[in-house]
């Protein structure tokens, strides 16, 4: 009988920098509109920011990107192994009238791969945990983007990549939320 959530054996080391987006530093209680070390992209940097109505604390420190319309950030590693990944993330939707932002987690080695879409809850941080496959090895781009272009936002923080095994590839697991 299979329980849940299934087990996850993560065999290998983290493949994304900075996660939890704790670089460059912004002073606490701001935001700034700049590319956060080793990410690509267009998102505020949110450093315990009472503007944006997101739940503190954040699951892993003091900043987290705000992803507001159709913002996105990604970032290129080179994987050097093939085989599953296990990738995951935390969200909030932002606790305003205007709401959540629904996010697209892909990932693109030649072709984009949509890894999952989520709508996350306001005033609560839920982990999601996606699993991929991965058939080559080099330069694989992982994506985070709002896919709604109005103004609706959704934080997203402790952000992994790791092998793995014991789950079939393309799920979705909400573990809990805190």
């Amino acid at each position: 009988m299979a329980t849940f959530p299934p087990t996850i054996a993560l065999t290998g080391d983290d493949e994304i920098m900075n996660g939890t987006f704790d670089s460059p530093v912004i002073s606490s209680n701001s935001f700034q509109y700049t590319t956060s070390d080793n990410w690509q992209g267009y998102a505020p940097i949110i450093n315990n920011s009472t503007a944006w109505g997101y739940p503190m604390p954040y699951p892993n420190g003091n900043q987290a990107i705000s992803l507001q319309r159709l913002n996105y950030i990604e970032q290129t590693i080179n994987v050097t192994e093939i085989g599953q990944y296990t990738f995951t993330v935390y969200m909030s939707g932002r606790a305003s009238q205007q709401g959540s932002n629904t996010i697209k987690t892909s990932v693109r080695q030649g072709s984009t791969v949509v890894i999952g879409v989520v709508t996350p809850p306001t005033g609560v941080w839920t982990k999601y945990t996606y699993v991929t496959n991965i058939t080559a090895i080099g330069n694989t781009t992982i994506r985070i983007e709002g896919t709604i272009n109005q103004d609706k936002s959704s934080a997203i923080q402790d952000v992994t990549f790791k092998r793995s095994s014991n789950l079939p590839s393309n799920i979705i697991v909400i573990q809990d939320s805190t």
